[in-house]
């Protein structure tokens, strides 16, 4: 799940995000390897820290809420 779920899915997404930004101009062509790198390292980060705990802390609540539904993708 980590492998797909942070490392790949991230990978893809730096090397996205960084290639874009030096198409349309926004960064030098030779700048493209540290904004993947610092693209990367963020979305790590974010993915691996700060979301299981955004995601505890508010799956409860959403599971008491009106909207609410349980077993739709069974």
């Amino acid at each position: 799940m980590i492998l797909f779920g942070v490392i790949f899915n991230n990978i893809v997404g730096a090397i996205w995000g960084s290639a874009s930004l030096a198409l349309g101009g926004m960064i030098l062509w030779s700048y493209i390897f540290p904004t993947f790198y610092a693209w990367f390292i963020g979305n790590v980060v974010l993915c691996l820290v700060l979301l299981p705990a955004n995601l505890h802390i508010m799956t409860p609540r959403i599971r008491h809420h009106e909207l609410f539904v349980s077993g739709y993708w069974r």
